[in-house]
């Protein structure tokens, strides 16, 4: 998912974070090496099996060792936001 695109109301309201997330794939050479590669949020905070960030009541969490990522916050307040999330390999 490098874009999530999330329906709402004109005013900014009516919006369902249900299914913005998903698992970040690395490959190397060809080959899916995602379980035995380590994942970050760029600027976010180490919360020992998770990174957290959040921007203007969005949040972004992302699984240290599974790269499984979601996105939650009942309370989003702009048109955009952007993570960006770091897998390391070796």
């Amino acid at each position: 998912n490098e874009v999530h695109t999330v329906a709402a109301a004109a005013d900014g309201t009516g919006y369902s974070l249900t299914g913005a997330g998903g698992n970040f794939e690395v490959f190397f050479g060809g080959a899916n090496v995602r379980t035995t590669s380590t994942f970050s949020i760029v600027g976010g905070t180490d919360g020992g099996a998770n990174w957290t960030q959040t921007k203007n009541g969005l949040t972004m969490t992302i699984s240290e060792l599974s790269g499984v990522y979601t996105l939650s916050g009942a309370s989003w307040t702009t048109d955009t936001e952007t993570f960006t999330l770091r897998a390391v390999y070796q």
